[in-house]
């Protein structure tokens, strides 16, 4: 849905245009209203959760600033309208809005060892998330206080984790044909989220491209199916096949990074030969 802030930006494969102005025209809202009301829910849990830690007196007399990040590629557009649906929403007693790798930038800076940086450096920092992976290159200019200066402007697209669930559905429905998935989505449900559930919370966070293993996926109540490796109410998947989900996708994340590493070498005209792969990250960063 928040997508649509930025029109100009092109919608990902596994969105429907179609289902979220279907969805909208259902509510008798616009897009900027339908994120107003996500962010109000938002910092209504998160006061309410507060109040559980700190008590009701401390949240009530207590100033809430908000840091609001968006994607390093959205236009001013889409940022004004994103920083109107905030105020629209009521969130906090005043709204910063940053970059998303900015603020994975800070984070990190203040994470790991100082001493891993010198003035002059330059990072890349790429903030790999559910739908979008966003990337901007910073040199640091002084260290205490801290400052930073953007290198090189930010890229991005549209292939963050989500994808990787896109193309497990693809899987199944090559193993199982589109009209056995869509019946067992149909009359078996939880069946279906059941197996997806374990895909987003074990799979994709357990996959180790150098183990040899096999997955077995919960896929109660489903008929046994020899040719679809679905037995006693399991979906097996090979590490091989998880590799091949992940693949195109990390290609196009690498992509982005090496597109911000040839931007900086080429900007700055003093030696790069320090510059590598493995100075990227450290390993004390999270």
């Amino acid at each position: 849905m928040k997508l649509l802030l930025d029109p100009r930006q092109q919608l990902p494969d596994y969105v429907s245009l179609h289902d979220i102005q279907a969805q909208l025209t259902a509510s008798g809202k616009d897009v900027q209203a339908v994120v107003a009301d996500y962010l109000t829910a938002l910092y209504k849990h998160a006061k309410e959760m507060l109040t559980r830690r700190y008590g009701e007196h401390f949240v009530k007399n207590t100033e809430f600033r908000v840091v609001l990040t968006v994607p390093a590629v959205w236009s001013d557009a889409a940022k004004h309208a994103t920083l109107k649906a905030a105020e629209a929403a009521g969130i906090g007693d005043s709204i910063t809005m940053i970059s998303e790798p900015e603020a994975a930038a800070v984070y990190t800076l203040q994470a790991i060892q100082r001493n891993y940086f010198k003035a002059g450096d330059n990072f890349v920092v790429v903030d790999a998330g559910g739908g979008t992976v966003d990337l901007i290159s910073y040199e640091i200019r002084q260290l205490t206080p801290l400052r930073i200066e953007e290198s090189v402007t930010g890229s991005g697209a549209c292939c963050g984790a989500v994808l990787l669930n896109v193309r497990f559905e693809e899987r199944i429905r090559a193993r199982l044909g589109t009209g056995l998935l869509n019946r067992i989505r149909t009359s078996k449900p939880k069946a279906w989220l059941t197996a997806l559930k374990y895909f987003e919370d074990y799979v994709k966070r357990n996959f180790d491209p150098s183990e040899d293993s096999t997955f077995s996926i919960p896929f109660p109540g489903i008929a046994h199916n020899e040719d679809a490796g679905i037995e006693q109410g399991f979906l097996f998947v090979t590490s091989a096949e998880v590799g091949d989900l992940f693949r195109p996708i990390i290609a196009e994340i690498v992509e982005l990074i090496e597109g911000q590493i040839s931007k900086l070498r080429a900007l700055k005209s003093r030696s790069t030969d320090s510059f590598l792969w493995e100075d990227l990250v450290s390993p004390n960063a999270s």
